[in-house]
């Protein structure tokens, strides 16, 4: 019969304990690292086509129907609905900013409901 001693139990299971948390903050490490690229990505791509389409309406002289009846007839109805979406989602950011406004002003007016007076004062010598 083998007998293993606790010592060697002991650090077997330490060194499993600290690998697999090694492998983890490395996973960790690397899809924060792989969210942060496609992100930029993403942001570069928006910005490129946001200046593409600004550089050809500059350059054809009309709006985003116009450049696209232009340039690709069969997505003119695409941008109309880019349109539409554009104006939507002003219309919904609109609203946020006004929502952040509003409660910014109340908040400097009125108390909050948690700040009732209160027996602890400890600014009192």
């Amino acid at each position: 019969m083998v007998v293993i001693e606790l010592e060697v139990v002991v650090v077997v299971v330490v060194v499993v304990v600290v690998v697999v948390v090694e492998v983890v903050v490395v996973v960790v490490v690397v899809v924060v690292v792989v969210v942060v690229v496609v992100v930029v990505v993403v942001v570069v791509v928006i910005a490129a086509a946001v200046a593409l389409v600004i550089k050809l309406g500059a350059m054809y002289r009309r709006g985003l129907v116009g450049i696209f009846s232009h340039l690709v007839p069969i997505l003119k109805g695409v941008a109309a609905a880019l349109l539409i979406m554009t104006y939507f989602r002003s219309i919904t950011h609109a609203l946020e900013i006004s929502y952040g406004i509003h409660y910014m002003v109340v908040s400097c007016f009125k108390t909050f409901p948690w700040g009732g007076k209160s027996d602890l004062n400890i600014s009192t010598q």
